[in-house]
């Protein structure tokens, strides 16, 4: 495939007025107002052009070793090439581009700013401070880190894998930078500081400057109140009534300690994923019924990073999808009810969980086939 487009951006080239041609067709898939269609294409389309030099420079080391005479024959040959994919290179705006995917507002887009897998470099390492890209003392850095701490990453184990950038994100925060200090007070609040020295040396940051101070403090009431709540004490089991919403329960678990609260009950209640937010609160919950409620992926994924105690979830008529399945990642044996119990090896971050009710959810048949199998 990457000689496939190799070749068609050389045959745009050889056209009359070739590097014009190039350069529209750069410009109208990734100029400054267009967003690109397809996610990772501008990724690739960089690569593929690395990949075309990087080809030119190793044939002509095998040449220049070889015969000095072929060498420069391969030179002129192939200058053309090579200024092509230099020209592309030089018409991708990659600041532009980049903004266009924090403006969009689906995470699947906004989200490939991100490095593709773990130990790869995405555009937003590669414009934070100090490294390869960045000439704007963080500008681009910060407007990416404000719509993921914003939107979908707000999420310890983002917060975890950017510990690496915690030295930028202290300095950003020295100078008042709004995202950076929002991600440092959800590191605090999310216990995802890596080590104590760590950990001490942001709480001294966000102590240094006036609004960072007043964000601490803000932190440090919720550490409290989370105390609280958390203290042992209060029922094993709760029920809440029908058409109870995320409020009520805000309400009902800021009332007094619930350390005990093994069991708790929202079937049919008015729910949503927003409540996921209180749920992580309770480290003891070993079961939890959401049967018709409004409770969906963006909930499953934030309960499956916290109720490491879980052990039956109950999901029937909840509008689950795949994509919420896939937050459930560590392997181990569960039991799985869809129209009867079934047996499934599945990835699940909830490593106790042994019972899952996954009946008249919005899998797809795709899904459930694969949860036969």
């Amino acid at each position: 495939m990457r000689t496939l487009v190799q070749e068609y951006l050389l045959a745009l080239n050889s056209q009359n007025d070739g590097l014009r041609i190039v350069e529209e067709f750069i410009k109208r898939m990734h100029g400054p107002t267009m967003i690109c269609p397809f996610l990772r294409v501008l990724s690739n389309l960089i690569s593929v052009c690395l990949a075309g030099i990087h080809h030119f420079f190793e044939d002509r080391k095998k040449f220049l070793l070889e015969d000095k005479e072929n060498c420069r024959a391969y030179e002129e040959k192939t200058e053309s090439q090579l200024i092509c994919y230099t020209k592309i290179l030089q018409t991708i705006t990659c600041k532009n581009i980049v903004k266009n995917f924090v403006e969009d507002t689906r995470c699947e887009v906004h989200r490939t700013v991100l490095g593709i897998r773990k130990g790869k470099d995405g555009w937003f390492e590669m414009f934070c401070l100090n490294d390869i890209l960045c000439n704007d003392d963080g500008e681009t850095f910060s407007l990416m880190l404000s719509k993921l701490i914003s939107c979908c990453c707000r999420r310890k184990r983002f917060l975890l894998s950017i510990n690496k950038l915690l030295s930028s994100l202290m300095l950003l925060a020295l100078r008042e930078n709004q995202s950076s200090l929002d991600t440092l007070c959800a590191m605090l609040d999310l216990d995802a500081v890596e080590n104590h020295d760590n950990k001490l040396q942001l709480i001294s940051t966000l102590e240094s400057t006036p609004s960072g101070l007043k964000m601490y403090a803000k932190a440090c009431e919720r550490q409290r109140a989370l105390e609280r709540l958390q203290q042992k004490g209060g029922p094993r089991e709760l029920t809440l009534p029908s058409r109870s919403t995320d409020d009520d329960l805000a309400i009902l678990l800021s009332s007094g300690p619930f350390g005990n609260l093994e069991s708790l009950n929202l079937a049919f209640t008015n729910v949503t994923n927003a409540c996921a937010e209180h749920l992580i609160k309770l480290p003891a919950l070993k079961n939890l019924n959401l049967w018709s409620t409004r409770f969906g992926d963006a909930g499953l994924d934030l309960i499956s990073e916290h109720l490491n105690q879980l052990e039956v979830l109950n999901l029937c008529e909840t509008p689950v999808t795949d994509k919420g399945l896939t937050y459930l990642a560590c392997k181990v044996m569960i039991f799985v009810f869809l129209c009867f119990p079934l047996c499934l090896f599945g990835y699940l971050d909830l490593k106790m969980l042994r019972k899952l009710n996954l009946n008249s959810t919005h899998l797809s048949l795709l899904a459930i086939k694969a949860l036969k199998v």
